[in-house]
């Protein structure tokens, strides 16, 4: 079967990202609109995934997802750089692949609660694996 490497969807604002704490700004006008540098449209989704760490596997959520990548919500901190197997489950599909951590982010919506979440970039994918998934975030754009 085909495997996707997405290694030349890389892009170098991706490996800089990690050490910032805001995405960059379009300095040449006053605006304060972030640059959006991505290639594929994220869609909103709530879809189950396990990620598989050096500690043990970890259950997050992808809350909103491309081709390229996605934003998964955990319980725990995930140091950036790392490329850890995942598995999305897309309405009982389950969908291996190969991630990079490539931001980390702490947030606390609640006193309470934190709240932490991660980006990742998709650095292999089945070829009808990322066929249906895009089949079925092509929906909710």
């Amino acid at each position: 079967m085909p495997v996707l490497e997405t290694s030349a969807l890389k892009n170098p604002f991706c490996r800089r990202r990690c050490t910032r704490k805001n995405p960059p700004t379009n300095s040449s006008s006053q605006s304060t609109m972030s640059i959006d540098n991505r290639r594929h449209q994220r869609a909103r989704v709530k879809w189950p995934v396990v990620i598989q760490t050096p500690t043990g596997l970890v259950d997050g959520k992808a809350e909103n997802l491309s081709l390229s990548g996605a934003f998964i919500r955990l319980p725990s901190q995930l140091e950036c750089n790392h490329n850890l197997p995942m598995v999305i489950d897309v309405k009982g599909r389950f969908i291996p692949c190969t991630t990079q951590v490539v931001w980390s982010d702490e947030s606390s919506p609640s006193h309470q609660s934190k709240s932490l979440g991660i980006g990742v970039r998709f650095t292999r994918m089945m070829l009808h694996d990322r066929e249906f998934l895009y089949g079925e975030i092509s929906g909710h754009f």
